[in-house]
């Protein structure tokens, strides 16, 4: 449960790098969890900022970038959305990211391999 955008955001004590947040502990040890996730993903405006962005992250040089308009965009809406990608046998599910209060934070991005059984 994210307790809120504010705190996503805080830095963690208890992480994998000094300056890991909320978000990247949540992120690093759900991906501990569950094996067949390739990339997990939380896109959030900051407060006080106006761009949506990557707050974390299993793949560090994507960290602080700017989200494309599929995240944007539920981001915004709150609406799901799946991605079948057949040239790289991926599957993204992008899926609105909430607060404990239902309030919309931003975004989180799951990926997976698939593979076509026909």
């Amino acid at each position: 449960m994210i307790p809120s955008r504010e705190v996503l955001l805080d830095p963690f004590i208890v992480s994998s790098s000094a300056g890991d947040s909320l978000a990247q502990k949540l992120t690093i040890d759900t991906l501990g969890k569950y094996p067949d996730l390739l990339i997990l993903a939380m896109h959030v405006t900051a407060p006080g900022d106006t761009v949506n962005r990557v707050v974390a992250i299993n793949q560090p040089k994507f960290l602080g970038r700017a989200s494309d308009e599929v995240d944007h965009d539920v981001s915004k809406s709150g609406k799901m959305v799946v991605q079948m990608i057949p040239k790289t046998h991926r599957m993204e599910v992008h899926m609105p990211l909430r607060a404990r209060d239902g309030s919309l934070v931003g975004c989180v991005v799951t990926v997976y391999l698939w593979k076509n059984e026909t």
